[in-house]
């Protein structure tokens, strides 16, 4: 079955359509009768990587004025990248306390094993960006999977969910790494790579399911913001 949208797309009126799904980039919500609604908060949250072999300055930066802050470092302190946190008077309860510090500022994840690795500013700077790098390739695979369910759920199992899915998946893995992290304009990528399907043979249009897409990372989002 052929959707309409299926038939032509142009960006300006797909921006036109956005709009109804998302009428403000810094506040978001969706609604459907097979999700809760969504809303996203103003809270900004970064989406995007950088592929590089040591942290960048702005990462090691900002490193060392969480571990100023976790250890309550006074004014004047200097704080380099070589800084270790033991000179610094970490002990081991401090630096559990920035680790975490770290995971909350740059929205990852640091197993035991890893933390226990982190001797310096440098050290922890370079596993931020290598868990950072490695986030794109993992979130479009839970997007390709994801998707590919809620569209065979929607109506029923049907081979062009696979296409849909995977094109969906590499299309946001690309916003990732572009470091794009407006959902709208996410949206506005994947409906565009979508359109280059067929969905002759489909209950899904590139619209439909580019908006299906961005609804799962919506509520994905939502999930992950710590509880206030």
């Amino acid at each position: 079955m052929a959707h309409s949208l299926a038939a032509s797309f142009s960006p300006a009126a797909a921006r036109r359509q956005v709009t109804n799904v998302i009428p403000s980039w810094t506040s978001v919500s969706f609604q459907s009768h097979r999700m809760t609604s969504v809303s996203i908060r103003s809270r900004q949250r970064s989406l995007g990587f950088k592929i590089c072999c040591s942290a960048k300055k702005e990462t090691v930066d900002k490193v060392c004025s969480i571990v100023k802050e976790q250890l309550a470092l006074p004014d004047g302190t200097a704080i380099t990248a070589e800084s270790k946190f033991a000179e610094l008077g970490a002990d081991s309860l401090d630096t559990v306390e920035i680790v975490m510090g770290l995971e909350e500022a740059f929205n990852i994840t640091v197993d035991e094993t890893s933390a226990q690795d982190i001797a310096t500013v440098q050290d922890a700077a370079d596993l931020i960006e290598k868990l950072m790098l490695e986030a794109p390739p993992k979130e479009s695979e839970w997007l390709r999977e994801t998707l590919r369910k809620w569209l065979d759920d929607e109506y029923c199992p049907e081979p062009a969910n696979v296409d849909i899915s995977s094109t969906a998946a590499r299309s946001y893995r690309e916003s990732l790494i572009a470091r794009q992290s407006d959902l709208g304009e996410i949206l506005l990528r994947m409906v565009g790579d979508l359109d280059k399907l067929s969905y002759r043979e489909s209950f899904h249009g590139p619209f439909s399911a580019a908006n299906a897409a961005v609804r799962l990372i919506a509520q994905r989002m939502e999930e992950s913001l710590p509880d206030e």
